[in-house]
């Protein structure tokens, strides 16, 4: 694995928030950066839609998603949903995917590679 992978994977893993910022950014950043730019929004009012959107991200990932019961409750927001289309799977999407995999594989492939070193070291 490259080491740069290796060095942002490093950077966010010290950082304990690092799902709910990757959350935040994934759902709401690169989506409303559009309409920043489009509309001109302010960059204060930018800093606090972001704080916002990562906030509630912390939230789901600090006390949801670890929390069968909390999951299962989070869902009656859905109610307020019920006329959305299915989800679509973009080209964007495909390509975070594809991305993500890659990355994922190598991690993968680091992981075994130290496993095996450790093996070899403890002989």
């Amino acid at each position: 694995m490259d080491d740069t992978y290796m060095e942002a994977l490093a950077i966010a893993n010290a950082d304990r928030h690092a799902m709910a910022k990757s959350l935040a950014y994934f759902l709401f950043r690169e989506v409303v950066e559009d309409i920043h730019s489009k509309y001109n929004i302010p960059d204060a009012e930018m800093m606090a839609l972001n704080k916002k959107a990562y906030n509630r991200a912390a939230f789901l990932t600090d006390h949801v998603l670890n929390n069968p019961d909390m999951r299962t409750a989070f869902t009656i927001n859905a109610i307020y949903c019920t006329e959305w289309d299915d989800p679509e799977m973009t080209e964007d999407l495909l390509q975070n995917k594809d991305i993500l995999s890659e990355i994922a594989g190598d991690l993968m492939v680091e992981r075994l590679k130290t496993k095996k070193n450790k093996k070899t070291n403890d002989k």
